[in-house]
């Protein structure tokens, strides 16, 4: 009996786990190694667009996230000029699934889960270390021996060690903003809606994740990190949506300074890179989770379509950097924007705002 092709997937993430998936769903056999003691399952919220949905489908995950989380039907901006409501289902009119908020937690349980169920092997607390040998050839290697396996992927996130060694050219760039997020045991802002305000240069919100929880979130200038405890006391004053979170309790889960990578990187010597490992963008577009989901999905069905595995990864990367660099031109424009401080002219009708968004995503509404 010839022995089924094996991937190895160095990174126990979203990105990393999806992978897997995805490659045990076109029988290969899968392993997981992750540096940290247990895989991944720290953070606050995400917000899964409908494309990020449908690849959560081809694993058999969507409906499972759906019951999770909860479905976001409107997105309201706020600023000086006034208030506009969007709503989700028209700008992403055409998609099967809706836009949702889940817990980072919850999502990564339902991952783990599978990643049980389908018979992946997973191993942890276990560094993986990638090294140019003989005739400039990438060797990685986990606990002192090389990787027995007929593809790597590398999801080991936007400080990706094995994309250092084998596409050091593909930079990680401060973005030049700060942002905190909490998780609080309560709904604030109701069950299915997603709120934005925008004071000067920092902008916060929230959406509900499911379980009668909220994600709060707060952006500003790079310059915040210097001082997070005046920061955050000048934010309680300006945003009351923040100091009502902190109220009831909310967990400050998470607060830096973000990354990018550019230019982006598919593969390199046989080795496939998905995630933040590969094109770690701003949060911006609410975007990153589910790029990264769909890489693994677009990888492996890359892989399965192909006569090689070479020539897999070609498709792979055809299929996805157009994109995925139209999503990160839009974040850069979003951050650039951010940073200026500079007030919009004029308001923003909904029906303009809209039409802006519809614009935005509709090169993921289209198949992956």
């Amino acid at each position: 009996m010839t022995a089924s092709p094996r991937v190895s997937v160095i990174g126990g993430g979203i990105a990393g786990i999806t992978a897997a998936l995805a490659f045990r769903g076109i029988g290969w056999d899968a392993e997981l190694i992750e540096r940290r003691p247990g895989l991944q399952a720290g953070g606050a919220g995400i917000v899964l667009h409908p494309n990020a949905m449908a690849a959560l489908e081809h694993i058999g995950l969507a409906e499972a996230v759906l019951a999770a989380g909860t479905v976001l039907d409107e997105l309201v901006l706020e600023d000086d000029l006034g208030v506009v409501s969007i709503g989700l289902g028209a700008v992403w009119q055409g998609s099967c699934f809706p836009t949702v908020g889940v817990g980072r937690a919850a999502l990564m349980a339902l991952l783990e889960q599978a990643v049980r169920g389908a018979g992946i092997g997973v191993r942890t607390g276990v560094p993986v270390e990638a090294a140019l040998g003989a005739g400039s050839l990438l060797e990685v290697q986990a606990e002192g021996a090389p990787l027995a396996a007929d593809l790597v992927v590398a999801a080991d996130g936007v400080a990706s060690s094995i994309r250092g060694v084998a596409a050091p050219t593909c930079a990680v760039r401060p973005l030049g903003l700060w942002w905190a997020r909490w998780l609080v045991d309560a709904s604030p802002l109701g069950s299915h809606r997603w709120s934005a305000r925008t004071a000067g240069c920092f902008t916060a919100g929230g959406y509900a994740v499911g379980g009668g929880q909220t994600h709060l979130f707060l952006q500003g200038p790079a310059s915040c990190a210097t001082d997070v405890s005046g920061t955050l006391a000048q934010a309680y004053e300006e945003f009351p949506l923040l100091q009502d979170g902190v109220n009831a309790g909310a967990e400050l889960i998470h607060q830096g300074v973000g990354h990018s990578v550019w230019p982006h990187c598919w593969s390199v010597a046989g080795i496939a890179f998905v995630g933040d490992a590969s094109h770690a963008m701003s949060p911006t577009t609410s975007e990153g989770g589910g790029l990264a989901i769909e890489d693994g999905v677009a990888l492996a069905a890359s892989v399965a379509e192909s006569p090689s595995i070479a020539q897999g990864l070609q498709d792979y990367e055809g299929r996805r950097a157009q994109r995925v660099r139209r999503m990160a031109r839009v974040s850069e424009i979003q951050v650039r924007s951010a940073l200026s401080g500079k007030p919009r002219s004029r308001p923003l009708g909904a029906k303009a705002a809209t039409e802006y968004m519809r614009a935005m995503y509709q090169p993921l509404i289209e198949t992956l």
